[in-house]
Formats: C-alpha cells, sequence, structure tokens
C-alpha cells in the first residue's frame, strides 16, 4: 500500500534538504510527545528514546515489505516489540 515508506521517512529524517523533511520531523517530535507521556506515567520503560521507538516502528513496516510472508504479521510485529518496551511492573497500593 505504501511501498517505500518506511525507508523514505528514515531517509528523510536524515537530510533536511528534503521537502518532507519538515513533516517526518513533525511526526517524529510527535511521537516523542507521546513516548514523553508514557514514560511519565511508567507504561513505556524510561531508557527507550523517541529516535529508538521511531526506528522500531518503522522497522516493522520496512521488514513486512522486505518478507511478504510477514506482511499479515506486522500487527503481531508491532505487539511484540510494544510489549518489550512496557515498564516494570507497578506493585499495587
Amino acid at each position: 500500500m505504501y511501498c517505500g515508506l518506511p525507508e523514505t521517512v528514515m531517509g528523510t529524517l536524515a537530510g533536511d534538504g528534503s521537502p518532507l523533511h519538515a513533516s517526518c520531523a513533525a511526526m517524529r517530535d510527535a511521537v516523542a510527545g507521546l513516548l514523553a507521556t508514557a514514560q511519565a506515567d511508567g507504561a513505556i520503560r524510561g531508557d527507550l528514546t523517541a529516535e529508538e521507538l521511531f526506528a522500531l516502528v518503522t522497522a516493522v513496516g520496512w521488514i513486512a515489505e522486505q518478507a511478504p510472508t510477514l506482511e499479515g504479521r506486522r500487527e503481531r510485529l508491532l505487539a511484540l516489540i510494544l510489549q518489550g518496551l512496557r515498564g516494570p511492573a507497578r506493585s499495587a497500593p
């Protein structure tokens, strides 16, 4: 559907000469804001950076393009990544 989008987004972030740079940077900044909120709430581990999260999510899209057998498992791959990013379990009050 959006073939090549992950590679384009990551490449555009690296070069501010692209006409898409501002849009991709705004998307990355939005991810950073959501991540900071989730980390402050303890839902996501505190040592994860926005760049790492953005790269991981983009990687899921990229690998699904590269390996058509994984296309239908994109949501599962993303869920596996997100499960690994959860913050430590909180004890009950």
